[in-house]
């Protein structure tokens, strides 16, 4: 099992109700643990809608993920 600290943004962290949390889980890829926190937490953004980061750099869906890893989910940015 591995413990990961999520960070949420934007209207993802406003579908979870909060913008951080910790999660320990058997879960050891990007894709793997934003869709096992999708189905969770109902978050509505498909994975091709959204970036991931893990410790500061982004990423593609089949990042292997270690253990005390930071992951930020991104959702689509808007603004000017």
């Amino acid at each position: 099992m591995n413990t990961y600290k999520i960070h949420y943004f934007g209207m993802l962290a406003s579908q979870r109700g909060l913008a951080d949390e910790t999660l320990t889980t058997n879960v050891i890829v990007a894709l793997d643990l934003y869709q096992q926190l999708a189905t969770q937490h109902a978050l509505k953004l498909p994975p091709q809608n959204v970036r991931a980061v893990v410790n500061d750099e982004m990423v593609s869906w089949s990042q292997s993920l270690c253990d005390g890893d930071e992951i930020a989910f991104l959702p689509p940015m808007s603004g000017g």
